[in-house]
């Protein structure tokens, strides 16, 4: 059986003759009826009965009509899937994100991308950046959205914002700007991949009270009043009640970047992705 011979025996049916059929079809009508032949011979039944003036479905032709014109609908939106994965339209694509990015991506990326393309789906995968680059490495990701530091080799990187820090308290008003210096006493709260370049900035020896392996998990210590949380712009809550300065002397910058592997294979999807961020940031590609 093939997909002409399903696409003949449906249009039989549906112009009523051998004739109108043929010329829907641009062909002639004996090889139309040879095809129509065979497919009765392999199916072992009678699909029509020819008259003189018009040609009808026998019983088993009115079922097999029905299993046809579905198959063909399937076998049409099929190619055309296809066609939206080849041009990146359609398929799956996975991404990481890192919480203090995720809601601002989100918005300004991901959300116009899906809308435009209504026909991919999407896998998002929630973690610190160091597992991030680890999955890029492996292919258990597409694309990633990280924030440095992070070493770049084998990655291919699009800066998308420029940060800054500062230090954030619950419920104490702060003024516009603070130095680590001034802070260095108080109960500090800090992203433990942050640790090392705070300390570095600071003259003097700081004590963090606390460490976290995500920002989320400063934010709730902060907010529970347990001390200054040491946070990028965006991971600062829009809170009345939250108190935030930004970090001087030095200043103290963080990027958050969208990247991919190098070295792994690319789907249109996913290129056409990195493309479209590329377009619309306003850093770009590095």
């Amino acid at each position: 059986m093939e997909m002409k011979q399903l696409k003949y025996f449906v249009t039989i049916a549906q112009e009523g003759t051998f004739s109108a059929a043929a010329k829907k079809l641009h062909m002639t009508q004996p090889p139309l009826s040879y095809q129509i032949q065979l497919l009765e011979e392999e199916l072992g039944v009678s699909l029509l009965n020819r008259g003189a003036r018009k040609t009808e479905l026998t019983d088993a032709g009115k079922v097999f009509y029905q299993k046809a014109v579905s198959i063909l609908r399937m076998e049409k939106r099929a190619e055309e899937q296809m066609k939206e994965i080849a041009e990146g339209t359609a398929g799956e694509m996975r991404i990481g994100l890192i919480s203090s990015a995720r809601d601002d991506f989100i918005h300004a990326y991901l959300s116009p991308f899906m809308k435009a393309c209504p026909s991919v789906s999407l896998k998002i995968q929630e973690t610190d950046t160091d597992h991030m680059v680890n999955l890029l490495a492996s292919e258990g990701i597409d694309l990633a959205v990280i924030r440095t530091p992070f070493s770049s080799r084998g990655l291919d990187v699009i800066t998308l914002k420029h940060q800054k820090f500062y230090a954030v308290q619950y419920g104490k008003k702060m003024p516009s700007s603070v130095s680590l210096k001034e802070i260095a006493d108080e109960p500090l709260i800090v992203y433990r991949r942050w640790k090392n370049v705070l300390t570095e900035a600071c003259d003097r020896t700081l004590t963090f009270r606390y460490e976290a392996v995500d920002a989320g998990t400063c934010v709730k210590l902060m907010e529970e009043g347990l001390g200054i949380a040491l946070l990028p712009e965006s991971a600062v809550p829009k809170d009345p009640h939250v108190h935030a300065a930004v970090l001087k002397e030095p200043e103290i910058l963080t990027d958050i970047c969208l990247v991919r592997s190098s070295m792994a294979y690319h789907s249109a999807l996913a290129d056409r992705f990195w493309q479209m961020v590329d377009e619309k940031s306003d850093i770009g590609l590095q």
